[in-house]
């Protein structure tokens, strides 16, 4: 074997065992190392359903999707500023459940920072632990009926959150000023 041969033989076997996964299933690319594999699985499998839905859960093709995508009315629910927290409530269009068994989970809640700035909770230095947590927080729906329950759900537990930490502080004050005198 000549060494240009020696060379291409090594560079295949070295693709091929960086290429390979699960015991000689190859990803991307399938290279003759072998004998086939009869029970390749599929890659992606749940794309033999639709993958985007609009508002009322009945399916689209990609170009109605891209469509109704640039209207924020249409992909808004709902918003809700509590605090220093933003509550936001959008029609993703696209099945989050990825070919779960189950109707498709097209809407989203999630909580973030209301400031700007802060993209993340732990960048805020004014935000309070409690609510570090809520930063984040995300729920998946397949109707606008849940998703718009879920939305006022998190509201209530964040306003209720919110309201602990009010009193907790109030109470800490008044401690002071009975110490204080």
């Amino acid at each position: 074997m000549s060494r240009t041969r020696r060379i291409a033989a090594a560079r295949d076997r070295r693709l091929a065992k960086w290429l390979r996964v699960n015991g000689g299933r190859v990803f991307m690319m399938q290279i003759k190392v072998g004998p086939p594999i009869p029970d390749w699985p599929p890659l992606f499998p749940f794309l033999d359903r639709p993958m985007f839905f609009d508002r009322e859960g009945q399916p689209l093709d990609p170009v109605e999707y891209g469509a109704l995508h640039q209207f924020r009315s249409y992909i808004q629910v709902a918003e809700s500023q509590l605090g220093p927290l933003l509550v936001s409530t959008v029609w993703l269009g696209h099945d989050m459940g990825f070919g779960q068994s189950g109707p498709p989970l097209i809407f989203e809640t999630m909580v973030f920072p209301a400031d700007e700035r802060y993209r993340f909770a732990e960048e805020d230095p004014n935000l309070h632990p409690e609510l570090r947590a809520w930063v984040h927080a995300c729920g998946r729906t397949s109707t606008a009926e849940e998703a718009e329950r879920i939305h006022a759900e998190v509201c209530m537990d964040i306003r209720q959150t919110l309201a602990k930490i009010e009193m907790a502080e109030r109470v800490h004050d008044d401690a002071l000023e009975a110490i204080n005198g």
